[in-house]
């Protein structure tokens, strides 16, 4: 058996469909994310997007958009209407473990890079 294609997707694959009379491959990443790649022209949409790691635990909504945090160090602003992410930060640059009273969580990132609320002001 040889390889003919290699696809760089930058994270791990968990799940692959091909269609193969319209050459789309649909790939569900582990973090969450849902992408159709046309293997015709190489070129992929990002469908669904999701946190890459841990659980989401802030949610917010604000001028028209849906924000989420959770344990992976992310803060995502989402459009509904697209249902795509439109802008992604950081919670924190800082490695600081939690000095006691831990929270429980699924998460690799330190305790600090973990955001528990997420609160949306204009």
């Amino acid at each position: 058996m040889q390889c003919e294609r290699a696809i760089e997707f930058g994270v791990l694959p968990r799940a692959i469909d091909i269609h193969v009379e319209s050459h789309k491959l649909v790939v569900g990443l582990k973090t969450g994310s849902i992408i159709e790649c046309d293997l015709a022209t190489d070129s992929m949409t990002t469908y669904i997007q999701g946190h890459n790691s841990g659980e989401i635990w802030g949610l917010d909504m604000e001028g028209g958009y849906v924000y989420t945090s959770g344990d992976d160090n992310q803060v995502k602003q989402w459009d509904p209407m697209t249902r795509k992410c439109t802008n992604t930060a950081d919670v924190n640059q800082v490695d600081r473990k939690a000095k006691k009273n831990k929270a429980s969580t699924l998460g690799t990132f330190a305790d600090s890079k973990c955001a528990r609320a997420l609160a949306i002001s204009s």
